[in-house]
């Protein structure tokens, strides 16, 4: 009775055993990843009844179309490499762990960190007292930058001052300085500063010229 009792609990791990679907140990890309550098990660799988199956997916498609990407494939285990990592490479990576008992996926998005980069620099201008004036200052990067204006202080070659909105001037997320109705006294020098702590920042420096209502924008 014993004998049988105990070939009856083998059987039922033995069994047990034989039917694990997949399992797969969570996975994240590193976190600061920029262009040009290697990204690797590994799809390890911590339950299933081998042999597995490994398959790769970007964004819902397969990734033997994905540029600089390639897959090792071990008995347990599935590497990815991604690199030299450029803009084609951001996005959604799944790794897909398959044997007879069923199937197990996981995701992680791989971000691309990049210094700011020039959308749309700031020019020299020329208005009327009075008149709305628009500067607008923007650039791409991850993380999103950060856009800041000042202004040159004195005869312009002083220690500049931050610009923060005010009932006259108005700083907009997308990096537009706005002045509703300018007055001579906004004549001078101003610098936007484009940052996000990749790279190196970048600043623009132009200068506003006011005129009176009499005079002609150029």
């Amino acid at each position: 009775m014993v004998i049988l009792l105990f070939t009856f609990v083998v059987l039922q791990v033995r069994s047990t055993i034989a039917q694990d679907a997949p399992v797969i140990q969570p996975f994240n890309f590193p976190e600061f990843s920029t262009t040009g550098q290697t990204a690797i990660v590994t799809c390890a799988v911590s339950k299933g009844t081998r042999p597995l199956q490994f398959s790769w997916l970007k964004d819902g498609k397969d990734i033997e179309n994905i540029p600089n990407a390639s897959v090792h494939n071990g008995p347990g285990f599935s590497v990815l490499t991604v690199g030299p990592a450029s803009k084609e490479n951001v996005g959604n990576f799944t790794c897909v762990a398959r044997n007879m008992h069923g199937q197990n996926s996981y995701t992680s998005q791989f971000i691309l960190n990049e210094p700011p980069v020039w959308v749309n620099e700031p020019q020299d201008v020329r208005v009327i007292e009075n008149d709305f004036l628009e500067l607008i200052c923007t650039a791409s990067g991850h993380p999103l930058p950060k856009i800041s204006w000042s202004k040159v202080t004195g005869d312009n070659s002083g220690p500049s001052t931050n610009i923060g909105s005010t009932s006259n001037a108005q700083i907009f997320s997308n990096g537009s300085l706005i002045i509703n109705s300018i007055k001579h006294e906004d004549d001078g020098t101003y610098t936007c500063t484009v940052s996000n702590d990749i790279g190196t920042a970048l600043q623009k420096t132009i200068a506003i010229v006011v005129s009176g209502k009499n005079k002609k924008v150029l």
